[in-house]
């Protein structure tokens, strides 16, 4: 029976895909789907390809958004259904983490954050 828990941690280990190195910047945001369960998710900064509407409305009504990743290797999409103003903060921690990196590549040091 352990053999096949730890076969099991293994395979969905393989399934989600590589893991982001430890110099990634992982953004963690809460998700809402469009029936109104609510959950928790974290991705690799650089695999956030597209933020688009996702065609439903939120427990309060308002308009949800798909956050679209893609991790290296990866042929299809992981969306993640989130709300307008989450999908700002996302968009405002990548564009954090970018410019970050943008000025480490042009002085040399190391990437210091501070999160929303």
């Amino acid at each position: 029976m352990l053999a096949a828990a730890a076969a099991l941690g293994l395979a969905l280990q393989a399934a989600a895909g590589p893991a982001p190195r430890a110099t990634r910047y992982l953004v963690t945001f809460e998700t809402t789907a469009c029936g109104g369960g609510m959950g928790r998710a974290s991705v690799d900064a650089a695999w956030i390809e597209r933020i688009v509407e996702a065609g439903c409305a939120g427990p309060g009504g308002e308009p949800l958004m798909q956050v679209l990743v893609r991790a290296p290797g990866q042929q299809h999409y992981s969306a993640h259904v989130v709300t307008a103003a989450e999908a700002r903060r996302i968009m405002d921690q990548v564009q954090a983490w970018s410019e970050a990196r943008r000025r480490v590549l042009e002085q040399g040091g190391s990437i210091v954050l501070d999160r929303p």
